[in-house]
């Protein structure tokens, strides 16, 4: 799926393809961080199909992969 924004071309991926990203949740609980703005909002290309810019997604996994590196952890001695 692609979507034009301007003279740039957008991919669209749907859940299932959110699933083989590695985002590992489901639709309601993606829909709760939505709400939340923790997570990219959906584009709903009809009432039965909804889908996510990919960009956005891959951003979001960068932003989530950072996180992970300035978190400190705890130990186990």
């Amino acid at each position: 799926m692609r979507a034009i924004q301007g003279s740039m071309s957008r991919r669209l991926v749907d859940y299932k393809q959110l699933k083989a990203m590695g985002i590992p949740w489901s639709r309601e609980h993606i829909y709760r961080l939505e709400a939340k703005n923790a997570f990219p909002r959906r584009l709903y290309l009809s009432p039965q199909r909804i889908a996510w810019f990919e960009d956005e997604i891959l951003e979001f996994l960068d932003t989530k992969a950072a996180e992970r590196h300035s978190r400190e952890y705890p130990t186990h001695d």
